[in-house]
């Protein structure tokens, strides 16, 4: 059992009642008789002076004070004592005096009832509107306790334990339930509640889309009041309601993005008319419930990406892939596999870790005997081909036949019994390279449309990491065949300058040793012959070198194909959308629906990635606007931002090689990146120019010819 350590907000909340009349009965009912013998004490010591009149205000006074300081019901006993008392003290002895000495009598009579009646009226109306604030006073009280708790309360499931037992004592309720909504919105799940029959609360599930009043409260999306079930025509009642007496309930609906949390109801076994604080106060706990649910899960999210973060910046691969899967389990699923493609474009199950090794066992036998080819109906096959994330927030029963090719493999999958599944394509520069999946086989854990979203986001993050580590290689093999080359190239350049200065010497030897007689033209020419030879071979390696600096300068051969530059572009935007609201900027297109032209796409999506990010860098986290249109011989597009400008003095600089505006030193970079989308857009025979001044902006214009 998990123990829960105690905070001063923890007693607060289970002290947490509403207002209630201290008030004994002994003490109600004794100020009752001590009023009536006073008063008729006091009656009849004055009779004889004061006559008949005063007696009504002694017994008038003592339904006031009764009623002040006992309540309603002390008022009227005293008020009926007051009545019987008059009638046989007053009335009864009128009756044998003059008919004008008993009308009198009589109207006195009347006139104390009247008067008493109305004090009743308005001390009790005052007395309920007291209790009516204080009950407002304590549950307003309440909720700022439990959002309190909310916040230093990290385990929902206490939060959630002390919200439906403070809604217990604040309303004075006898059930109160809390309903968790499934992923699919299918079912809805007692998390937590107060009253059930043993075994109830957590296994007892219910069907979210009609017959009940959980779900009519989820499809309405209003609080629902029932005063008497046995009398509701817009729902049926549950058998659990029926069996345990239920016969008054409200409910709210718990809110939550994109969908709703759940549902929180009270109940009660005495008919009870449910008043509009009740549910403003059950309104509001929802609300903070919800905040809490939300808080709690962002915060883990957080947790999980920032311990993700810290392993990815690792530049070995194997490395990389091997810290995720160790920081995904348990924290966010209980098995997490990584399949990669090859360079021979098989698809390789490179990691996995489960809670278990039965369970990692199980599946490695899976990628091992069926790995997610072609043919394949595994669900990573099928997200490997169509590029797109797939997300079962329940697996259905069919899932085992649905993803094997025969009876083994859908063995396999029994095995695994897995009850909620992910899988996400892992996208370098827009090609899928790989997949990650999530797995779950707790019930506890069924994964939302928010989990789905938020897997994407590991995804996207090691696809980053994994050509981050590609690069690195590809760069330190890079530096090695430079290397290498370098050390080929000066070998290879000394070896005809030796050759040709070895054999120039011999003929300068031979001229000037023998005499013209007997100079030897053959072994001349063969001098010579050798010389031009290696003149060619130092030609062509000269020319080698100048071919390398040629690409070192950005001066590619272009792969064009057609290519529709306005989906190009919006795919780069869609990429920077949340680089550029974490920066504070928002990104609006105005795009030509399709513009074709015979162009390099690879290059020109380099072009767009690097406008938009210099734009996010340097715009100061204000709005950015990306326009493309079209004319008869280009297609234009523009890049404008409101950020810290360029001045004009350098404006004619920064398409230079290792150029860069003059901006905050916290701002880092090389200054390659213009130079080299200037040189792709000259590649293209297009043109790019800069419109921009100090503090107001930039607009960076690329033309391409049609």
């Amino acid at each position: 059992m998990q123990r829960i350590l105690k905070s001063p907000l923890t007693d607060r909340l289970e002290k947490a009642v509403p207002f209630t009349d201290k008030r004994s009965t002994f003490f109600r009912y004794g100020l009752v008789v001590i009023s009536c013998i006073t008063t008729s004490f006091l009656f009849f010591g004055t009779k004889a002076i004061l006559g008949t009149v005063t007696p009504f205000l002694f017994l008038l006074g003592a339904v006031l004070l009764t009623s002040w300081y006992g309540g309603l019901r002390a008022g009227i006993a005293t008020l009926i004592f007051g009545i019987l008392f008059s009638w046989i003290t007053l009335m009864q002895p009128a009756l044998f005096i003059d008919s004008a000495t008993f009308a009198r009598v009589l109207f006195q009579y009347l006139l104390f009832i009247f008067e008493s009646i109305l004090i009743l009226f308005l001390i009790n109306r005052r007395n309920k509107n007291y209790e009516s604030m204080q009950d407002r006073a304590a549950q307003q009280s309440l909720i700022a306790t439990i959002g309190a708790f909310g916040l230093e309360e990290t385990n929902i499931d206490v939060v959630m334990d002390r919200i439906v037992r403070s809604v217990t004592r604040a309303l004075d309720v006898d059930y109160v339930a809390l309903f968790e909504l499934s992923p699919d919105e299918k079912f809805l799940r007692l998390r937590s509640g107060v009253g059930w029959r043993r075994g109830v609360v957590g296994k007892m599930i219910i069907n979210a889309k009609n017959g009940n009043q959980a779900s009519y409260t989820l499809h309405t999306n209003k609080p629902v009041i029932i005063t008497d079930f046995a009398k509701e025509k817009r729902f049926n009642g549950s058998p659990l309601f029926a069996s345990q007496q239920i016969t008054s309930g409200l409910s709210v609906v718990i809110p939550g993005h994109p969908r709703p949390y759940g549902v929180l109801s009270v109940h009660t076994s005495v008919r009870r008319v449910f008043t509009k604080d009740d549910v403003n106060f059950l309104l509001a706990l929802a609300h903070v419930l919800a905040t809490t649910i939300e808080r709690n899960s962002t915060q883990k999210e957080l947790e999980i990406m920032a311990n993700l973060n810290s392993k990815l910046i690792s530049l070995d691969p194997h490395r990389t892939l091997s810290e995720v899967v160790s920081t995904i389990v348990p924290s966010f699923a209980d098995i997490c596999e990584i399949y990669i493609k090859g360079n021979n474009e098989k698809t390789n199950l490179v990691e996995i870790k489960a809670v278990t090794k039965e369970k990692e066992r199980l599946f490695r036998e899976l990628g091992e005997k069926y790995p997610p080819a072609n043919t394949s109906k595994r669900l990573t096959a099928r997200v490997l081909q169509s590029g797109k994330a797939t997300f079962y927030p329940h697996v259905p029963d069919s899932y085992p036949q649905d993803n094997s090719t025969d009876g083994d493999q859908e063995k396999i999958y029994k095995k695994i019994n897995m009850l909620s599944n992910i899988v996400v394509p892992i996208k370098i520069r827009s090609k899928t390279a790989g997949t990650i999946g999530f797995g779950s086989f707790n019930k506890g854990r069924l994964y939302t449309k928010r989990d789905f979203l938020f897997a994407q986001e590991i995804a996207d993050r090691v696809a980053i990491a994994i050509d981050n580590a590609t690069l690195y290689q590809e760069a330190r093999n890079a530096v090695q065949a430079r290397d290498e080359f370098l050390s080929i190239a000066s070998h290879e350049l000394k070896t005809p300058l030796t050759s040709m200065l070895l054999q120039l010497q011999t003929v300068l030897r031979s001229i000037k040793s023998q005499s013209l007689a007997d100079f030897s033209i053959e072994k001349t020419m063969v001098s010579l012959e050798s010389t031009i030879s290696q003149s060619k071979r130092l030609s062509k390696l000269v020319n080698d070198l100048l071919n390398i600096s040629l690409i070192t300068t950005g001066r590619l051969e272009l792969e064009k194909e057609k290519t529709d530059l306005a989906r190009t572009v919006k795919e780069v935007v869609a990429r920077f959308e949340e680089q550029a609201s974490r920066e504070g900027s928002k990104i609006t297109t105005d795009l030509s629906s399709k513009i074709i032209g015979n162009w390099d796409r690879i290059r020109l999506e380099q072009v767009v990635t690097n406008l938009v990010s210099n734009a996010i860098k340097y715009g100061n986290g204000k709005p950015i606007k990306v326009e493309l249109t079209k004319n008869k011989k280009y297609s234009v597009l523009k890049v404008i931002d409101q950020g810290i400008g360029i001045p004009k003095e350098q404006q004619e600089k920064i398409f230079d090689r290792f150029q860069r505006g003059q901006v905050n030193s916290s701002i880092k970079g090389l200054g390659v990146g213009l130079y080299l989308i200037s040189e792709i857009v000259k590649a293209h025979h297009g043109k790019i120019s800069v419109e921009s001044s100090s503090e107001k902006g930039s607009t960076f214009t690329v033309q391409l010819p049609l």
